[in-house]
């Protein structure tokens, strides 16, 4: 204090100023660390379905990739075609992005896999997963056509 006017010096203000922004600055971290708490527990996922359910999905689609399989491998000189496929599903069971890759056997010069690959990815974007908790999911999943 200044004895002549009977104040604080102005160097005690921005101390006092410091101590209340942090005093803000806990309280309002303390409320947020509360509120998203809170908003994680009533956020909970619904439980996804589990690998049955979308076995099935994939068993539905089957009759769809084996026609892509016999009209885009076996039905131009292909004896056998191996289809890997990644899917990733996004959190509401849409596909996110499907890549399929296609082995024909035997290779021949004439032989694309393009459409294939094409025909079965357009198939796969079609399905309708169950919802889940994650942001994304991977699934992986191979076939094997083969003629007698």
């Amino acid at each position: 204090m200044h004895p002549e006017l009977g104040m604080r010096s102005p160097s005690h203000r921005p101390r006092r100023a410091a101590r209340g922004a942090r005093r803000g600055l806990l309280l309002g971290l303390c409320l947020w660390l509360v509120a998203d708490h809170h908003t994680t527990d009533a956020k909970k996922a619904k439980p996804s379905g589990g690998n049955v359910t979308i076995e099935a999905l994939f068993d539905g689609v089957q009759p769809a990739i084996r026609e892509c399989a016999l009209t885009h491998g076996i039905y131009k000189g292909a004896t056998a075609v191996e289809l890997q496929a990644t899917i990733m599903v996004a959190r509401d069971g849409r596909v996110f992005s499907a890549q399929v890759i296609a082995n024909l056997t035997p290779k021949a010069d004439g032989k694309k896999a393009d459409p294939l690959q094409t025909c079965v990815g357009d198939t796969l974007r079609k399905m309708k997963f169950p919802e889940s908790g994650d942001t994304f999911r991977k699934l992986l999943r191979s076939w094997k056509f083969a003629t007698a």
